[in-house]
């Protein structure tokens, strides 16, 4: 059986898992018989390199979607230098697709749009753009459509940046590439984006001539791509003041109801945009069909916001139409536009009236409402909307749709800084479903602690009535003490700590009492005075205190002696996996050296040393080394220090490391290969990537990869099956070829 691991991946120190205990029965199976023969190895000299896009790309979509555009805006940046580095173009053409081209999780916008929108700063924008142009630059003719579209986006990002030069240029070079696109679906969307930024850019003529190419491919195109572009034509018209042409096209349109309602809806807001409030009205009033006349009229009512009898007249309308829907759901959905809309026009007691007859609010337009009479003042309103919902939420019969909504509630009331009435109306929202998880409380008291609030937010978590879970304050009031030393005021981080610290012992004694009087859990009861005091030494710790953090840790590794019992133990919520996930390496070391249990003592040792390996604490991975005697783990650990010296081009320092690993390796016991047998009759089989073999076969890869190819052939020539040494030796050639193009 062939291994489908890659070794030199296996044992990356980047990737820190939690140890876990689990106890697997292990069947031997026979070796492989001398007359197999090992898988075919390809061979790709970009795999590393390819792997790393892979991660980045992955990371830097997931941060967009959080809207963490810095995280974002960083790992796409590392990205993309990359894929300029990757000789394979589809990796290259992949990743231009889909920040430039692609709609972003469906809706009408590019995942740059989006990262633009949310990145604060102008300079970073420029250089992620200098660095997709120079990407776009490298695609070959054959991806001339996805170039020109690129050139577009990138061009119409740099005009948004004010650099109007630079954006020129593009499009010049996206109108000269253009004709290279033979498909004719593929080169009408690109001649319509064409013609779209040229509008933007306030190059009516330019703009015109490029519909005019477009409107002579249509009969081209299958019906429905031909009505989509015909929307877009219609709509640049107006843009560009073609008013006449624009009606002409829209014309077109006239037997497919919906596309034509809804490229009318869009030609008001371009009226709109052009200051033409008369004849946007005159269209909304002409619209037929419901919600494209209803969210024209609301458009229009926002523009006239400062004749307010015109605005009220437009706005009872679009309620009158909205409310006389027969279905619930699309009626539900109009009237929350109408109340979104209300809100930019600045009419907050009507939006506010209007909401309240919306049995499910949505939380954009909920937080829109109670932001906007926070900020003008009306607390009371707001505060009124927001126990209201949690009155609707009570009503609900599913509780996980209970605990989704009142979570919604409860973001909408950190969005308007809302915390005194979550103070407020605790008691309500602690009766919904058991109220707020242990994480909830900590994500708002930071929230309150970010807008610079230090002292009120502190003061707010003690004011809660949190008597039976005496750890949640603890942590509340450390992550605002963090927040607060983040923001720079570290004496008064200090003492928020030092106050927590002497809260520890009082909330322990009624904790215990309470527990003896009414009965509880008695775990939690042991555990808290350990994780309340890691609490506040990981703190002390990501501050640069070291030594208060390592006086409390003390503390923490005498009291955890009862609840670090494997059996019963948490393997992710404990002082160490706390460490561990904020990468404080040298406090999970103290926890781990002061672990009792010797399975979950050596277990935290190894994760602690990957940890410190990336922070290239040798000297305190080395003795660990020393004095782990059990094969699989020393060996593991061995060749993980040589991965991260190769990482760091200390080449010699590895292979000391390499030898180590390949000695222990060798006197690792059972089969040279090991598989797991699952289901009831044992036919699922799965190799145990920790058996001798896959030790020896990483062991000869890493070899391979600092270029000792004589010590990689003879590690992989112990191994005794064929099909497996040959199968090593095949991949211990590609890791050296890999090794040397990356």
């Amino acid at each position: 059986m062939s291994r489908s691991i890659h070794p030199w991946l296996l044992l990356s120190i980047f990737t820190l898992i939690a140890p876990t205990f689990l106890v697997v029965t292990r069947h031997l199976v026979a070796p492989h018989p001398a007359s197999a023969q090992p898988a075919s190895i390809t061979c790709n000299p970009n795999e590393q390199l390819e792997s790393k896009l892979a991660t980045l790309t992955n990371q830097a979509r997931e941060a967009l979607d959080r809207q963490d555009a810095e995280t974002a805006g960083t790992a796409l940046q590392e990205a993309i230098t990359i894929a300029l580095q990757v000789k394979n173009t589809p990796f290259q053409a992949d990743l231009v697709q889909s920040w430039l081209i692609e709609p972003y999780n469906g809706f009408p916008t590019l995942r740059i749009i989006q990262l633009n929108q949310q990145l604060k700063s102008p300079q970073k924008l420029r250089a992620l753009l200098d660095q997709f142009l120079t990407l776009t630059n490298r695609l070959p003719s054959a991806n001339s459509a996805e170039k020109t579209r690129a050139f577009v986006a990138i061009a119409r990002q740099y005009a948004a940046l004010k650099q109007l030069r630079i954006a020129n240029n593009l499009m010049a070079r996206a109108r000269q590439l253009e004709p290279q696109i033979k498909a004719p679906d593929l080169r009408a969307i690109a001649l319509i984006e064409i013609a779209e930024a040229y509008a933007e850019l306030s190059q009516p003529q330019v703009a015109q001539t490029t519909l005019a190419q477009v409107e002579k491919i249509l009969p081209r195109l299958a019906v429905e791509e031909a009505n989509r572009i015909v929307e877009r034509a219609a709509v640049t018209y107006a843009r560009i003041g073609n008013y006449p042409k624009a009606q002409q096209t829209l014309e077109r349109l006239s037997k497919v109801p919906e596309a034509f309602a809804n490229t009318q809806e869009s030609i008001v807001q371009t009226y709109l945009s052009n200051g033409k409030l008369a004849d946007a009205e005159k269209l909304a009033q002409s619209i037929s069909a419901t919600p494209q006349k209803i969210s024209a009229l609301a458009k229009v009512a926002i523009a006239y916001r400062k004749t307010p009898s015109q605005s009220t007249s437009l706005f009872r309308q679009a309620t009158t139409l909205a409310q006389s829907v027969e279905d619930p759901y699309q009626k539900d959905t109009l009237l929350q536009k109408l109340v979104e809309a209300y809100v930019q026009a600045e009419q907050l007691d009507a939006a506010l009236q209007l909401a309240k007859s919306v049995k499910n609010l949505r939380t954009d337009t909920l937080k829109s409402v109670v932001v906007a009479h926070q900020e003008a003042g009306k607390t009371a309103q707001a505060k009124a909307l927001l126990s209201q919902q949690l009155v609707a939420i009570k009503a609900l019969s599913d509780s996980w749709e209970q605990r989704g909504q009142v979570w919604t509630v409860i973001e909408t009331a950190i969005a308007a800084n809302q915390f005194d009435w979550i103070r407020e109306d605790w008691a309500q929202i602690s009766s919904i479903d058991y109220g707020l998880m242990d994480w909830q409380i900590i994500q708002i008291a930071k929230a309150y602690a970010q807008i610079g609030e230090h002292s009120q937010a502190a003061e707010w978590v003690r004011k809660l009535p949190l008597e039976n879970r005496p750890l949640e304050q603890i942590r509340a009031l450390s992550a605002i003490a963090l927040v607060t030393a983040q923001a720079g005021n570290s004496t008064l981080a200090n003492q928020m700590l030092e106050q927590a610290l002497q809260t520890i012992d009082p909330l322990d004694k009624a904790y215990r009492e309470r527990i003896n009087r009414e009965g509880g859990d008695l775990f939690s009861l042991e555990r808290f005075k350990p994780t309340a005091l890691a609490s506040i030494a990981l703190v002390y710790s990501q501050t640069q205190q070291p030594e208060k953090a390592r006086q409390l840790l003390q503390q923490v590794v005498v009291f955890s002696s009862k609840i670090d019992d494997p059996s019963i133990a948490s393997f992710t919520d404990n002082p160490f996996a706390q460490f561990i996930e904020a990468k404080q390496y040298l406090g999970a070391l103290q926890i781990a050296e002061g672990t009792a249990f010797p399975e979950v003592r050596n277990a935290r040792l190894q994760t602690s040393a990957l940890g410190l390996l990336t922070i290239n604490r040798f000297d305190l991975v080395q003795p660990i080394a020393n004095q782990t005697t059990e094969p699989v783990s020393k060996t593991q650990l061995l060749l993980a220090i040589a991965q991260r010296y190769t990482e760091l081009n200390q080449s010699q320092k590895a292979v000391s490391y390499l030898a180590q690993a390949f000695q222990v390796a060798q006197t690792i016991p059972g089969e040279e290969s090991q598989f797991d047998r699952l289901g009831t009759d044992g036919g699922t089989v799965i190799p145990i990537e920790t058996d001798r073999g896959s030790m020896l076969e990483a062991i000869a890869i890493q070899y391979a990869r600092v270029n000792r190819m004589s010590e990689a052939m003879k590690v992989a020539n112990t191994l005794k099956e064929k099909a497996t040494r040959d199968e090593a030796i095949q991949k211990a050639r590609c890791a050296r070829t890999t090794s040397m193009r990356a």
